[in-house]
């Protein structure tokens, strides 16, 4: 039997996995090098990337080697702010509401 304590834990992760399972099944490695506050996965022409750090602002990357059409808040689906330049790629997250867990960003590519 499953312990009350560890229950809560598993429903969390399961209601989670229900709205954002596809940013993880079935992906590869992303083309944004991962750290301590972030990891990318990528499937086809879109870039999940997922913010493991709810108290960043600003995600900067040096030197992504993708063209990028859009990138999306994947709860709200509201288009989030971002540069991508020969500095690297800076995406401002400091609206965004984001997850104890894992707040995850789509990036649409070109």
């Amino acid at each position: 039997k499953i312990q009350p304590k560890h229950q809560s834990s598993l429903k969390a992760i399961g209601n989670w996995l229900k709205q954002n399972g596809k940013t993880i099944y079935g992906t590869r490695k992303g083309p944004i090098p991962p750290n301590d506050n972030y990891v990318s996965t990528q499937k086809e022409k879109t870039v999940y990337l997922h913010l493991l750090n709810p108290e960043i602002d600003m995600i900067h990357a040096e030197q992504v080697p993708v063209r990028i059409k859009g990138i999306f808040d994947m709860k709200t689906k509201a288009k989030v702010a971002y540069r991508n330049d020969r500095f690297g790629l800076s995406i401002d997250v400091s609206e965004l509401s984001k997850d104890d867990i894992d707040t995850v960003i789509r990036i649409e590519l070109k």
